[in-house]
């Protein structure tokens, strides 16, 4: 593991590094801050998911209001998946398929949630274990979320972020 880094800037720099003339996915994308970053930094094809309409929308980024467990996108379309802080707000299961499913081979992915090892992060899913279950029924944690990723994708990274007591991982599809 190693040493807490600002959790913006270290996904900002990965978006930077991987997204050069690619296709990109950004999967619960907020307000398209990174999905901005992307377009930026050169990638020839920018997408963002979300279930909500962001408040701005963005020229040269098409946006898709939709499920990010099941969206409309070809399989094996993007070389780069950004997912900042969705998988606690999707089925874990169906949600890391989805991904594997849309990411090239040998592709990058950015994804980003919280600490679920700490005992704040413990009482923030206590109170959305009502609307939030993963395949087998219990909200995800550190341990289930770090042996789906294994399961699916070749890790290259794994950091922990501050302030907000964040993982991060930069994953390589087609494992």
């Amino acid at each position: 593991m190693n040493n807490p880094l600002d959790q913006h800037e270290l996904i900002e720099k990965c978006i930077k590094k991987y997204c050069s003339s690619e296709k990109v996915l950004d999967l619960g994308v907020g307000n398209l801050e990174y999905s901005k970053i992307a377009k930026e930094n050169g990638a020839e094809e920018v997408c963002a998911v979300d279930i909500i309409n962001p408040k701005k929308y963005v020229e040269g980024i098409k946006f898709f209001k939709e499920n990010a467990e099941e969206t409309h996108f070809n399989k094996k379309r993007f070389d780069l998946i950004i997912c900042k802080g969705l998988i606690e707000y999707v089925d874990l299961g169906r949600g890391i398929k989805e991904i594997d499913r849309l990411i090239k081979p040998g592709g990058i992915i950015l994804l980003q949630e919280k600490d679920s090892r700490g005992f704040q992060h413990k009482l923030y899913r206590l109170s959305l274990r009502i609307r939030n279950k993963s395949a087998d029924g219990l909200p995800f944690n550190f341990k289930k979320l770090k042996g789906k990723i294994e399961e699916n994708f070749k890790i290259i990274k794994f950091y922990e972020t501050f302030p907000k007591h964040n993982i991060f991982w930069i994953l390589k599809g087609g494992k």
